[in-house]
């Protein structure tokens, strides 16, 4: 039993979860409360309605991104969401804008232009990297755009971080 109660605690460190995790905010919180909450902050994006979106990000070995969404009012709407998950993913589709995504699953770990090969050339693309994980299992997510439109969507294991977790 100590055992099971060590590796939780062991897993929640590694995954970014400090005193206070996002199950602990409620809300209605005020934003002062959710950056003690959740530490230090990745990102803000405002977006047209006057909302602003909070990213926390636990990448690369909590594999997680934190989102609150703050109302004009300075409160907490909801609670917060990890926005790499399997439904976020999947829902994503060739041709959505670059904006659209970001603010669906937060900053991405990598990012940066690289020549990529699209049939029978190599072509600039600008590329994000999101390691995520599905319960125990590790993935990886690469996202590639052109004139901010995605192109390209690739998602599979992640067969490099498996292969340290064993070896270690």
């Amino acid at each position: 039993m100590i055992r099971k109660i060590l590796a939780i605690s062991a897993i929640a460190l590694a995954a970014g979860c400090g005193a206070m995790g996002p199950s602990k905010l409620d809300p209605g919180a005020t934003r002062a409360e959710v950056e003690k909450a959740m530490g230090k902050l990745t990102e803000t994006m405002v977006r047209a309605n006057g909302d602003t979106l909070l990213f926390f990000s636990r990448l690369p070995d909590g594999r997680a991104i934190y989102a609150a969404t703050i109302g004009p009012d300075g409160k907490l709407r909801g609670e917060l969401n990890q926005t790499l998950t399997r439904r976020n993913i999947a829902g994503i589709k060739v041709g959505t804008d670059a904006k659209e995504i970001r603010e669906l699953l937060g900053p991405p770990y990598k990012s940066g232009r690289k020549n990529v090969p699209v049939g029978y050339e190599s072509v600039p693309r600008d590329v994000w990297e999101y390691p995520w994980a599905d319960g125990q299992e590790l993935r990886l997510l690469w996202l590639q755009f052109t004139d901010g439109k995605l192109r390209e969507k690739v998602e599979g294991h992640d067969m490099d971080a498996d292969k340290s977790k064993t070896l270690n």
